[in-house]
């Protein structure tokens, strides 16, 4: 197998990340190891913690496994969406994925974790560390620093007073694109939130409104047609999707050709 990812080394197992699965072998003989399962289907990435893997599946959902049985891993749940997972940390009860941005998940109960605070990084995140109460990841050609607080993630020396209450906006899928596509988004804490998703052209005129509402902590997501409010087809071009949350708001970039 081509592996990808050595997810977790415990005394007896290693954990393995493979386009074909999340492979366990045996190496409680280190000079005979052994394959044992094999949970199935294109990965892109995962991690252990104790008796829980967390894996992407090929739909980017993060799925969860109890494997308290190495031989006999079950289905527990799927979690967000994140597209892959290229690192992942744990520090106390807190899990931290880099996605290409930074995420952070509340596992008190592992097989229920809770997204707690995100932040959209400045380039792609790939590895990430933890030291002191910060978390220190590569973004592509820098290297940022960050604080988390609970239902938060500050980046050091930028004022963040109504900071990130949503995680990074995903890219759509597909884009470009020509008929629809679809746009994910994950909301955070506790808490209700204003949220809206409009999309503009490059002129800063609004297109459409595709939400608009409360909405509590979750996953979500909305397909746009490529229309305008009054059902008309938009031109081939360049458009801006924000969300906004509260008084918090990010943006993509989405190609449509017609």
């Amino acid at each position: 197998i081509r592996v990808y990812k050595v997810a977790a080394v415990t005394s007896n197992y290693v954990y393995l990340i493979s386009s074909f699965g999340l492979y366990t072998v045996n190496i409680s003989d280190l000079n005979s190891p052994f394959y044992v399962q094999r949970i199935p289907g294109k990965r892109y990435g995962g991690v252990v913690v104790d008796n829980y893997a967390y894996t992407v599946d090929a739909d980017g959902n993060l799925q969860i496994f109890d494997i308290s049985d190495p031989a006999n891993p079950t289905w527990v749940a799927n979690s967000i969406y994140v597209s892959y997972i290229l690192d992942a940390k744990i520090s106390s009860n807190y899990l931290y994925l880099s996605t290409g941005d930074l995420l952070v998940l509340d596992i008190t109960d592992p097989a229920s974790p809770i997204l707690e605070g995100s932040y959209t990084t400045p380039g792609t995140t790939g590895d990430i560390f933890i030291s002191k109460g910060y978390v220190f990841s590569a973004n592509g050609n820098t290297v940022g620093i960050y604080k988390f607080t609970a239902s938060s993630v500050e980046q050091e020396n930028q004022d963040l007073e109504n900071a990130p209450r949503a995680s990074s906006l995903e890219q759509n899928y597909p884009n470009p694109f020509n008929s629809f596509t679809v746009i994910r988004y994950q909301l955070l804490g506790r808490q209700l939130n204003h949220v809206t998703v409009k999309l503009y052209n490059l002129k800063g005129e609004e297109v459409i409104t595709l939400i608009k509402g409360e909405q509590s902590a979750g996953s979500y997501q909305v397909i746009w047609d490529g229309k305008n409010e009054s059902g008309e087809e938009m031109s081939s071009g360049i458009y801006l999707c924000i969300l906004k949350v509260n008084n918090w708001q990010t943006s993509k970039k989405l190609i449509f050709l017609r």
